[in-house]
């Protein structure tokens, strides 16, 4: 895998504006304006770059890096705090996540067997990496108390070099053994 460690504001070829960035994604750009606060004796790095880890696989029609894709967010929701909370462990302790995050509750509208509905539910956020998304997957619809549990993920673009590093160590299968 192709991976480096950048400043936040300099990406490689991509025209800058202003004090933020400007990075090309999907054939569009998007630009990231961030005031850098000045240094104090509580943030001593401040007006420093940020250093942000970028990982990928492939490379951009331009030959730049294309963002982090190798770690998840993936969410799943429940009827209770408690079915969730349940979700939680099995996965984390499986090593299939780094770690979870129960939120709630919280109110959802939704289609179900051709009616439009409404219902207070448990929001469950789980880290991961690509290579155990199947094996966290068929964990959730194994468990989950619901036919049909929504189970989505969501790549992560960008994190900091040590968080990421630290969740593939948690989900590494040789890990705690």
């Amino acid at each position: 895998m192709w991976w480096m460690v950048r400043p936040v504001r300099s990406v490689r070829g991509a025209p800058r504006t202003g004090r933020g960035r400007t990075v090309a994604t999907g054939g569009s750009t998007s630009t990231a304006v961030r005031p850098r606060p000045s240094a104090s004796p509580v943030n001593p790095g401040a007006g420093q770059p940020r250093r942000v880890l970028w990982l990928s696989a492939a490379l951009s029609a331009d030959g730049y890096p294309l963002p982090v894709t190798d770690y998840l967010e993936v969410a799943t929701a429940t009827e209770t705090r408690e079915a969730a909370m349940a979700l939680a462990e099995h996965a984390v302790g499986a090593r299939l996540a780094g770690n979870a995050q129960v939120v709630g509750p919280m109110t959802s509208v939704f289609w179900h067997l051709g009616e439009q509905g409404t219902g207070e539910e448990w929001r469950l956020l789980l880290y991961t990496t690509a290579n155990r998304y199947a094996e966290l997957e068929a964990l959730l619809l194994e468990r989950h108390p619901w036919d049909n549990p929504q189970v989505t993920a969501t790549p992560i673009v960008a994190g900091s070099a040590a968080c990421l590093a630290w969740l593939s160590e948690s989900v590494s299968p040789e890990a705690g053994r």
